[in-house]
This record gives C-alpha cells, structure tokens and sequence, in this order.
C-alpha cells in the first residue's frame, strides 16, 4: 500500500500519506484450531447461509475453457508493503502479479474469486478489480477437463477472470 498509495493526488489535490502502525497492545491471538472452525463456519455460511436466510447453493460442471484462472505466484513480493511497522522491506523486483494456469488437482476444495475483470485484462486491472463473489471448486476431472463448482445461488458463472489464492486454507469439503 505503501508503495501503491504514497503521495498520490486524491479528490482535492491533496496526497495521500500512508503511515504504518505498530501492532497494538491489546490484540489476542487465537489458537489455529479455533481459527479453522470459524474460517470453516465463514465459508459454509457464505454458501449455505445461517438460521435467519437459507442460501439455495447450486453446484455445475464447467468445462476448462470456459474461465480464465490467475494465481499469485509463490514467491510474489506484491504483498511486500502490507508488512506491519517496523519490519524490513526489501527492494521490490519485478514479478508477475499474477501467472495464468490451467485448472489443476490442487484447485480441488480450494475457493476461488469472482472479479469484475475481463479475463484477457492487465494483471493490474484485474489486481485492482472488485470481487464480484466467490465459488468452490468441488471436483476436478482431469480426464475430462471438467470442473464441478459450488456457488451460493443457481445460474450461470459470468465469464470473468478468477483469482486463486492460497486461502483459506483447509476449507474441506463443501459437497459430498
């Protein structure tokens, strides 16, 4: 953000001054296994929804083509400036932000975002792009390049760019 925002001319010409923050006092940690049940619980309710509004989730096979899939490469450093105060950053190099890859075994269980991208966008459009909503990848079948998805609602996945990240972690399986 730092990097991003920093001195940046906003509405009424005045620039932006971005200021990192030291960790407070006061913050609480959980412990992992807490915080698995509730990113857990999160995801079930975004599809599913809770006791007050009942989602309709509705799951489709997808052929390959038919999504253009992104993925932060693993050694990214385009997170580098959300660091808390008083941690190091490094000189930033030049990396994709994102790399292209075709739906793969490891997409299976995983959530994807939805943004309101074209798929054939700048990796920096689609970066700066809203998240429209999201979908879980239930099944991947390789042979057949076919995806079984998870979505909150029926109807048709509008054909936008995908954004695969590396969380949440361990969602589990949504569909039986």
């Amino acid at each position: 953000m730092l990097r991003r925002f920093n001195g940046q001319r906003m509405g009424a010409n005045e620039p932006t001054i971005v200021v990192k923050l030291d960790t407070s006092g006061g913050v609480v940690t959980r412990d992992d296994e807490y915080m698995r049940r509730f990113r857990q619980a999160q995801v079930r309710e975004y599809f599913f929804g809770d006791s007050k509004a009942s989602l309709s989730p509705h799951t489709q096979q997808v052929d390959y083509g038919q999504f253009s899939v992104y993925k932060i490469p693993e050694s990214s450093d385009m997170l580098a400036s959300l660091l808390p105060g008083g941690e190091a950053e490094e000189e930033p190099t030049r990396k994709p932000i994102y790399e292209r890859v075709q739906p793969s075994a490891q997409m299976q269980n995983a959530i994807l975002a939805i943004v309101q991208a074209d798929v054939n966008d700048t990796p920096e459009n689609i970066r700066d792009a809203s998240v429209v909503g999201f979908v879980y990848i239930a099944e991947v079948d390789e042979k057949r390049k076919k995806l079984r998805i998870l979505t909150p609602i029926g109807g048709r996945i509008p054909h936008r760019a995908l954004i695969w990240g590396s969380w949440p972690t361990d969602v589990g399986e949504l569909v039986g």
